[in-house]
């Protein structure tokens, strides 16, 4: 019997969605985890989980594991996003010993402070509220202001789009700083992956638009 299992997919959490890789599903004996990019980290001792079900929303595109749980706190819609098929994923969760509805293992109190610190979106409110400040308002306002057509352009628009990657370059390479940025107890392995995103992708996706836009008929 294997030890613990774990699988890569996407989630729902209530009415949020993160499509594949953004949610990671862990299990072993005593605990259940589904780690959903931004989202939050979820966990379930085995008395909180009232049944796994296989869900399908869209053959073979929308398949999953419905966590029914008993958890208060948190979203009663709680669906971890897989390709492969719900009941492998279930029956691999359950390989591991961990029975919805079983009696829960003997976590010591330390750990269990430990997962609660870890429930919930990663990020410090206030931190968050800065960034899209940063990143809004000063585009935004400046867009404001364009004549009717008049393309957005200067140093203003620049400055908002670089705010998202240095703040990803910053978590990801200055430990200072995401200690500062991160709730206690938080890690910055929880967001990297969303974080590459936001600093690489999102600013690439927004210069080749404005490339197309600035390259096309006048």
């Amino acid at each position: 019997m294997p030890d613990s299992y774990a699988c890569t997919g996407g989630a729902r959490i209530g009415h949020m969605n993160a499509t594949w890789p953004f949610a990671k599903l862990r299990a072993r004996a005593d605990l259940l985890t589904l780690q959903v990019n931004l989202l939050g980290t979820f966990h379930f001792q085995p008395s909180e989980v009232v049944a796994l079900q296989p869900y399908t929303q869209i053959p073979v595109l929308g398949e999953g594991v419905r966590i029914v749980h008993r958890k208060a706190g948190y979203k009663q819609k709680i669906i971890f996003w897989t390709f492969g098929n719900p009941r492998a994923v279930i029956a691999a969760i359950e390989a591991t010993g961990f029975r919805a509805g079983g009696v829960d293992g003997d976590l010591d109190p330390a750990t269990l402070q430990a997962l609660q610190q870890q429930e919930g979106q990663p990020f410090r409110p206030g931190a968050l509220l800065l960034l899209f400040a940063l990143w809004l308002v000063p585009f935004f306002g400046f867009v404001s202001g364009l004549a009717p057509g008049e393309l957005p352009g200067g140093p203003v628009p620049a400055l908002a789009f670089a705010v998202m990657p240095l703040f990803s370059l910053l978590c990801l390479s200055v430990p200072g700083f995401a200690r500062r940025v991160l709730k206690p107890g938080r890690t910055i392995e929880e967001v990297r992956l969303v974080l590459w995103l936001m600093g690489v992708a999102v600013p690439l996706i927004f210069s080749l638009a404005f490339w197309a836009i600035g390259t096309g008929p006048a």
